[in-house]
């Protein structure tokens, strides 16, 4: 028989639902929600057969509440955690200006990844040699400052009434070893004619280019160059599709000559000091 005088006692399984579902944000990660919803449905339970001589309904409920919002939140972290660490690493090989990049029709010029400080990435000494009609020169990493040496290479390409072109690469880009192996071909050769090729690592000379005005985002860059190394005009691999003679030559043709042609990435000069690059 029940004593109804009696005041109604708290039922424990309902504080300890509580206190469960209020560890689990501090402590008891995801365990403490369960045990907060599991305990608190069978404190209901308890108080409901209790007829009336137990109490703490409401904080049952409160301890269900909480626990469910927990494990809300824990699956979301979880979830949020899960993608990040599994999320797919960006492809190294990126096309400029945020183009896809192209396997099969060629690359529109790579950017180029951080650098491997592996030995033999650049040559130490500049090197000039001869292939067909083209020079090809590969400046050294230790021929002196950036500037001087580009010039008094512009200046020996004058003398021989030729144009001047720094050939902007790296040691791990597969279009830039694409034009270096066309070169060879009639059709470079007699775009190019007695061109003077300086080919520079990107890597080596990035900062140098960049103070000299000369883009180093994309390879294979182009510079055509005139009196103090400045560039007069540029472009990147990106202004062709396939990395195969008949498409680079007339590129390469208009861009010596000067010949003003449309192009998928206009070079907008050297940026003035005040200019502000969005």
């Amino acid at each position: 028989m029940v004593n109804s005088g009696a005041a109604p006692r708290t039922n424990s399984t309902a504080v300890v639902a509580f206190a469960a579902s209020i560890a689990s944000f501090f402590c008891l990660w995801g365990v403490g929600g369960v045990l907060g919803i599991v305990l608190g449905v069978l404190a209901r339970g308890q108080i409901e057969r209790s007829e009336r001589v137990e109490r703490g309904a409401r904080l049952a409920t409160a301890a269900i509440v909480l626990g469910v919002v927990h494990l809300a939140c824990w699956v979301v972290a979880v979830g949020v955690t899960l993608a990040l660490l599994f999320r797919p690493e960006p492809s190294i090989a990126l096309s400029p200006h945020g183009s896809p990049p192209s396997t099969t029709m060629g690359s529109p010029g790579v950017a180029w990844p951080p650098r491997s400080l592996g030995p033999g990435s650049s040559p130490r000494l500049s090197s000039e040699r001869r292939v067909g009609s083209i020079t090809l020169v590969q400046i050294g990493s230790e021929s002196g400052p950036l500037r001087a040496v580009l010039d008094a290479e512009w200046r020996k390409a004058r003398a021989s009434g030729a144009p001047a072109v720094a050939f902007i690469v790296t040691s791990d880009c597969p279009p830039c070893a694409a034009v270096r192996a066309s070169l060879r071909d009639q059709r470079l050769q007699d775009a190019l004619g007695a061109t003077r090729l300086l080919e520079l690592d990107a890597y080596q000379f990035g900062t140098e280019l960049e103070l000299l005005g000369i883009p180093t985002e994309a390879v294979p860059g182009f510079a055509l160059l005139t009196e103090g190394a400045r560039p007069v005009d540029y472009l990147h691999g990106g202004e062709w599709d396939a990395d195969i003679p008949e498409n680079i030559a007339p590129v390469l043709r208009d861009f010596v000559r000067g010949t003003r042609r449309a192009r998928r990435y206009p070079w907008r000069g050297i940026p003035r000091p005040d200019e502000t690059t969005l």
